[in-house]
């Protein structure tokens, strides 16, 4: 059974981390991202858009902007 984490990270990286589509982003956004998923817990598998708006800070660490909470899934281990 999985569990979600919520993190709240820029708009604009929706496509690449539910996606893995990184089309349009700089290799320094890339990174940033890449960064992120690397320190982060669970894997993301959704956006929730009706959070959307301008936020002075995020679980990313970046400069204010526009953000969304995600959702990521934390997969429990299975117990004999």
């Amino acid at each position: 059974m999985a569990y979600p984490i919520i993190y709240l990270l820029p708009v604009y990286w929706a496509c690449a981390l539910v996606n893995d589509d990184y089309t349009g982003l700089s290799e320094e956004e890339q990174k940033q991202i890449k960064d992120f998923l690397e320190t982060s817990e669970g894997h993301p598998v959704d956006v929730d858009f009706e959070t959307e708006g301008f936020y002075r800070h995020n679980d990313a660490g970046t400069l204010p902007g526009n953000c969304a909470k995600f959702i990521f899934l934390i997969d429990e281990p299975i117990q004999n």
